[in-house]
């Protein structure tokens, strides 16, 4: 399996102007255009808007990660059930903000993420400041259905390749994340609704395996593979120093922020 290589800088760059052009460009290139070893940006028409239906689990982690790198809450909220439950890693337990049976549900979940996606939070421990996310998300393999014992009917599972990079406001110091989280995606279940939500997330632990950093080497092109509407001036991001650059699982980063 090809894992793509992912470059996270974004304090070189003004973020808000082109976060939604990077996530649906990267998200192009991982969910079917070849790219070889670049990332593909696609850039939208101005006012397009970079989420999509929630019409399938593979449009919930488009989202999920889109919403991250947007720092968009509002966008977020809808994605996450009611009865949604996020499991910890056995490492995380014990860490900042992680709860003693490792295991937490819709309140913390949309609490923790509300504080780390708001731009004017500042922790208890101020260090944490949070300056600019970036967030990629891509199946690793098809979907299954679960026989996980209270899933709503129809409740798809599935290991996703999660890669973040929180710059943090003080210093630019970062925090680095790459793991196969594993996923459940339950249908809403109404007669007026098609939409999917997660219902369920197990955290994994880190995984220098995933999503390696690199820097972009050219784009790819535009959705349908051609190469004629290459934008040269795409920004080119320098990457970061791995040795340097604290490693995490994705819930022990959201933690901290609860």
């Amino acid at each position: 399996m090809w894992i793509p290589r992912v470059l996270r800088r974004a304090n070189a760059f003004p973020w808000r102007d082109v976060a939604a052009v990077a996530v649906i460009g990267l998200a192009f290139c991982l969910f079917g255009t070849g790219c070889g070893d670049d990332i593909g940006i696609y850039r939208p028409p101005k006012n397009e808007n970079p989420y999509l239906p929630q019409t399938s689990p593979e449009n919930v982690l488009h989202n999920l990660a889109t919403s991250y790198s947007m720092r968009d809450y509002a966008h977020f909220h809808p994605l996450i059930r009611d009865d949604f439950i996020f499991i910890f890693t056995p490492e995380s337990e014990g860490g900042k903000g992680v709860p003693p049976d490792g295991i937490w549900g819709c309140a913390d979940e949309l609490q923790a993420t509300q504080h780390m996606l708001d731009p004017y939070y500042v922790p208890e421990e101020s260090e944490y400041k949070v300056k600019s996310i970036e967030m990629i998300l891509a199946l690793s393999s098809p979907l299954q259905e679960t026989d996980l014992e209270g899933a709503p009917r129809g409740t798809l599972k599935g290991r996703a390749e999660l890669g973040m990079v929180v710059t943090l406001a003080k210093g630019g110091s970062k925090l680095l994340v790459r793991s196969w989280p594993l996923f459940y995606f339950a249908p809403d279940g109404t007669s007026t609704s098609s939409a999917w939500r997660l219902w369920r997330c197990i955290d994994a632990s880190f995984d220098d395996t995933v999503l390696r950093l690199s820097t972009f080497s050219r784009p790819c092109g535009y959705p349908d593979g051609s190469d004629a509407a290459i934008d040269e001036s795409v920004p080119r991001i320098e990457p970061i120093a791995e040795a340097s650059v604290p490693e995490f699982s994705w819930g022990a980063v959201k933690a901290i922020y609860r």
